[in-house]
């Protein structure tokens, strides 16, 4: 017994290290940031509404409700808005979702209520829970700023590490892909609030965060240009019309930002011929 006790201390002591050493690798930082961006993408893919119906359905105008704190939307209680929406006999429409930067002056939302209904605007701003500080849990879009915010670290010339730019903008491919796969029929969560609108993600808006700051910083490298160009090219090839689309803009994008930083043609040219592959996909 005290020889098996001794051998299962070592080896959690083992392990312990191997973790500690493992923690400040850049390696395990882009896998974890891509693992919870991963999980975060598939939670709106199956309620891309945050369970509630599309915002194009709702009312586009009505009376704006504002909040008072200054922060980031972390999270929306959608059942607390579902009765508000009940007991008030309203519709509402999200102006913000979670990872918007909340502010007095900008709307959270609207209410569309029927004439001389009383409508309680604290209560529908009592469902926003907004703090100083972004969470991965529900805004699918922080990861990927902060894995594109990585990738534009190691692009400084301090730093000059294009080669993990180039494992992140692998990332972005697969979880691109992973957001532009069909879903099956069981696979959606049925709708729960018929009384609240929500926008959808904007694709290109995440095309935004996750390319530009690596096209602008690595507009001069060619390894990290030809690097996007193949990742717009395998994107753009999948059956996603959508995904084809913002791939071939933002490859067309990577290309002018490419022709103004180089000066040699070859290198010019590899880029020019790939976003003529990634258009022509």
């Amino acid at each position: 017994m005290t020889l098996v006790m001794f051998a299962w201390v070592v080896a959690v002591f083992v392990r312990w290290v191997d973790s500690i050493a493992r923690l400040g690798r850049m390696e395990t930082t882009i896998v974890k940031l891509e693992d919870v961006s991963r999980d975060a993408l598939e939670k709106r893919r199956r309620a891309p509404y945050l369970g509630g119906l599309p915002a194009g359905d709702g009312p586009e105008s009505g009376e704006a409700v504002y909040g008072q704190d200054i922060g980031y939307i972390q999270h929306i209680n959608m059942r607390a808005l579902q009765e508000a929406a009940e007991d008030m006999d309203c519709r509402i429409t999200l102006v913000s979702q979670p990872g918007t930067f909340a502010a007095p002056g900008r709307q959270l939302a609207y209410i569309h209520a029927a004439a001389g209904a009383e409508v309680d605007g604290a209560r529908i701003t009592e469902a926003f829970l907004i703090d100083n500080d972004r969470t991965f849990d529900e805004d699918p879009r922080f990861g990927i700023i902060a894995l594109s915010e990585i990738a534009a670290s190691t692009l400084s010339p301090g730093v000059n590490d294009p080669g993990t730019a180039i494992s992140i903008i692998g990332s972005f491919v697969r979880l691109f892909a992973h957001w532009g796969r069909p879903l099956e029929e069981d696979e959606i969560d049925a709708p729960e609030f018929a009384r609240i609108h929500v926008p959808e993600l904007s694709l290109m808006e995440m095309f935004d965060d996750a390319f530009i700051a690596i096209a602008r910083d690595a507009a001069g490298m060619v390894e990290v240009g030809v690097r996007l160009q193949k990742a717009f090219l395998s994107l753009a090839s999948i059956d996603n019309p959508q995904l084809k689309e913002t791939a071939c803009f933002h490859a067309g994008q990577a290309l002018e930002r490419a022709e103004r930083a180089m000066t040699h043609p070859g290198d010019i040219k590899r880029i020019r011929d790939l976003e003529e592959r990634v258009r022509g996909a």
